[in-house]
Protein backbone atom coordinates (compact mmCIF):
# COMPACT_ATOMS: atom_id res chain seq x y z
CA UNK A 1 0.00 0.00 0.00
CA UNK A 2 2.73 2.33 0.48
CA UNK A 3 3.93 1.89 -2.82
CA UNK A 4 0.28 3.56 -3.74
CA UNK A 5 1.39 6.99 -2.29
CA UNK A 6 4.80 7.16 -3.77
CA UNK A 7 5.41 9.85 -5.91
CA UNK A 8 7.63 8.50 -8.65
CA UNK A 9 9.90 11.18 -11.27
CA UNK A 10 8.95 11.05 -14.45
CA UNK A 11 10.72 12.66 -17.35
CA UNK A 12 7.59 13.89 -19.28
CA UNK A 13 7.15 17.47 -20.05
CA UNK A 14 5.20 19.28 -17.32
CA UNK A 15 2.51 21.03 -19.43
CA UNK A 16 1.39 17.68 -20.92
CA UNK A 17 -1.03 17.02 -18.13
CA UNK A 18 -3.08 20.18 -18.77
CA UNK A 19 -2.49 20.15 -22.55
CA UNK A 20 -4.00 17.02 -22.47
CA UNK A 21 -6.68 18.01 -20.34
CA UNK A 22 -7.46 21.23 -22.22
CA UNK A 23 -7.77 18.79 -25.38
CA UNK A 24 -10.55 16.72 -23.71
CA UNK A 25 -12.44 18.92 -21.65
CA UNK A 26 -12.70 22.10 -24.05
CA UNK A 27 -14.52 19.98 -26.95
CA UNK A 28 -16.97 17.99 -24.47
CA UNK A 29 -17.96 21.65 -22.19
CA UNK A 30 -18.88 22.71 -25.91
CA UNK A 31 -20.82 19.82 -27.37
CA UNK A 32 -22.54 20.17 -23.76
CA UNK A 33 -23.21 23.67 -24.48
CA UNK A 34 -24.40 23.79 -28.12
CA UNK A 35 -26.32 20.32 -26.61
CA UNK A 36 -24.60 18.26 -28.77
CA UNK A 37 -22.59 15.67 -26.74
CA UNK A 38 -21.45 12.66 -29.21
CA UNK A 39 -20.08 15.47 -31.09
CA UNK A 40 -18.46 16.61 -27.67
CA UNK A 41 -17.22 12.93 -27.40
CA UNK A 42 -15.88 12.58 -30.74
CA UNK A 43 -13.92 16.01 -29.93
CA UNK A 44 -12.79 14.77 -26.73
CA UNK A 45 -11.56 11.35 -28.50
CA UNK A 46 -9.72 13.28 -31.41
CA UNK A 47 -8.31 15.38 -28.97
CA UNK A 48 -6.29 12.66 -27.31
CA UNK A 49 -4.07 13.01 -30.59
CA UNK A 50 -2.26 15.56 -28.48
CA UNK A 51 -0.52 13.21 -26.10
CA UNK A 52 0.99 11.84 -29.33
CA UNK A 53 2.22 14.44 -30.63
CA UNK A 54 4.56 15.49 -28.37
CA UNK A 55 6.26 12.28 -28.25
CA UNK A 56 10.36 12.26 -29.60
CA UNK A 57 9.87 9.20 -31.75
CA UNK A 58 7.04 10.13 -33.62
CA UNK A 59 7.75 7.63 -36.28
CA UNK A 60 7.84 5.04 -34.28
CA UNK A 61 4.22 5.83 -32.62
CA UNK A 62 2.91 6.20 -35.90
CA UNK A 63 4.33 2.58 -37.70
CA UNK A 64 2.52 1.17 -34.07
Amino acid sequence: MESFFKFNKSNRQWHLPIVAGLSVGIPMILGWYMDNIEAGKLGSLAGLSILYIQSDKLIERMIY
